[in-house]
């Protein structure tokens, strides 16, 4: 399947779904979808990732802890977050702080 990627904008802030079970399993994390139909296993950066989402960090500085955390290019850095922030969003596991 192909997506059309709409880069997001760095400023964007968003928050954990609250209807989503978290499980920590190990070094990463189990996530029940919000009407318990799947579940999602996130391990490694995008359980860091998932960490850094508290509704008041926004992209860019979740962006800018993940340089510094990671030896990642920048480049590469902002599109692996953007894919992984589409498919949470997707998912219904994250919503945008209005």
């Amino acid at each position: 399947m192909v997506r059309s990627l709409v880069m997001m904008d760095m400023k964007t802030i968003l928050a954990h779904n609250e209807d989503c079970p978290v499980r920590a399993i190990g070094k990463g994390l189990v996530i029940e979808s919000p009407e318990a139909k799947e579940t999602h296993s996130i391990e490694d950066i995008g359980a860091f990732i998932w960490n850094k989402i508290d509704g008041k960090n926004d992209l860019g500085t979740i962006l800018d802890e993940i340089l510094q955390e990671y030896e990642v290019a920048a480049s590469t850095a902002t599109e692996d977050l953007n894919t992984f922030i589409t498919q949470l969003m997707e998912a219904g596991l994250v919503l945008p702080v209005e």
